[in-house]
């Protein structure tokens, strides 16, 4: 990416695989093939088979 006086710009991001991450990912991997949004409005939802506090 250049900026406006020719310097570059390196972004680097880390992967997080904690199995909160892979849930959230299985959650919208799931919402997306139902045809639903790619970002939820609120809270997210509980993993399946978690119970709720």
């Amino acid at each position: 990416m250049e900026s406006g006086e020719g310097r570059r710009v390196l972004f680097a991001f880390e992967r997080d695989d904690g199995p909160q991450a892979r849930c959230r990912n299985e959650l919208t991997v799931a919402r997306l093939r139902e045809g639903g949004p790619l970002l939820t409005v609120g809270p997210p939802e509980p993993p399946p088979n978690t119970p709720a506090p």
